[in-house]
């Protein structure tokens, strides 16, 4: 029983790594394209689908 309680807690630690991890990447993309934010906001218009566009 000690073993399995072992791994499920390793298996959450990588959990949270990971999704630690994808924060970081996402708030260093955030921070990059706010200093660059008139490109930031033409990415954004260009990418949108005419659907979207619209409503």
């Amino acid at each position: 029983m000690k073993s399995k309680d072992k791994l499920f807690e390793s298996s959450v630690c990588n959990a949270i790594h990971i999704f630690l991890r994808i924060i970081d990447c996402a708030i260093e993309n955030v921070s990059r394209n706010l200093a660059d934010e008139p490109a930031y906001l033409k990415d954004l218009i260009k990418h949108r689908s005419p659907t979207q566009g619209r409503q």
